[in-house]
């Protein structure tokens, strides 16, 4: 790029995963219980869910406003200090922002995606045991579950 005379720009999934981080550290920072944590992530998200709605960028001044200060300090002079490199105007990457409200993945057959707030709720894991435990398991899931065991009996 150098050679055109051309700045490289900023990666947007980049800077969207340097935002995840800045909040889940601000919320450590802040003490925050799992309970709070997962409420200011909500706020993120939804903040960040009406930027792409509106088709505009992630302000990080305008997101700290609308988030708690914790240790009278707001989020944008948390990041600031912090050096997590974010700009004051990122591009939302929603597959990264979900990450924030939701747990998802796939493998050998099988996909997973829950609220985050169901974990250690409805979702039970044994990080140990390399285990989940789906407690209250969807209507709709039980029902073929169901009818797959009637019909191989």
């Amino acid at each position: 790029m150098d050679f055109l005379g051309a700045e490289e720009g900023l990666n947007p999934q980049v800077q969207n995963q340097c935002l995840l981080q800045a909040v889940s550290d601000y919320c450590v920072q802040g003490e925050l219980n799992p309970e709070q944590t997962q409420t200011v992530k909500k706020q993120v998200f939804e903040y960040c869910k009406g930027q792409m709605n509106s088709r505009e960028e992630i302000e990080l001044t305008e997101l700290s406003e609308a988030l708690p200060t914790l240790n009278q300090q707001p989020f944008v002079t948390f990041t600031q200090e912090q050096n997590y490199g974010l700009e004051d105007s990122i591009p939302p990457v929603r597959t990264a922002l979900k990450s924030l409200t939701k747990f998802s993945g796939s493998g050998k057959g099988v996909t997973i995606s829950f609220d985050a707030e169901l974990i250690n709720q409805r979702i039970i894991w044994d990080e140990a045991a390399d285990t989940l435990t789906i407690k209250e398991l969807p209507p709709n899931l039980r029902d073929q579950l169901q009818r797959r065991l009637k019909e191989q009996n």
